[in-house]
């Protein structure tokens, strides 16, 4: 393993971009849903609809973006490195629990792009 990765610039970067990538969602995520409810004051049943259009557009975008197709890895890339970070900005502009559908909606539609182009580098 440390061979692999004194051998192959790429990979090792790959596989610390995926882990700083991957830290940074697990540590600021539940933060989001305690900011919509100390803050925003939404019910339970709002937080819950949010989060399942996450999921529901994750399964979307998991359609969209199917590995295999090393061609569009680099576009696939580019797009998605200037859009994901869009939505944690946009808490700023939330004003009702309502519009957080709207971010959860494009991140889980986003989200297997990561998925996907980790699929596709180590496939390649």
């Amino acid at each position: 393993m440390r061979r692999a990765l004194k051998n192959q610039p790429g990979f090792t970067g790959l596989v610390v971009g995926a882990f700083v990538w991957n830290f940074a969602f697990q540590f600021a995520g539940p933060f989001f849903n305690v900011y919509l409810v100390s803050e925003l004051h939404a019910s339970l049943l709002m937080v819950g609809l949010v989060t399942g259009i996450s999921s529901l557009f994750d399964l979307v975008g998991t359609f969209f973006w199917p590995p295999g197709r090393p061609e569009r890895a680099r576009w696939v890339m580019v797009i998605s490195g200037l859009v994901i970070p869009i939505f944690p900005l946009a808490w700023v502009f939330i004003t009702q629990p309502w519009q957080v559908g709207f971010i959860n909606a494009g991140a889980g539609y986003f989200g297997p792009v990561i998925t996907w182009l980790i699929l596709t580098c180590c496939l390649n």
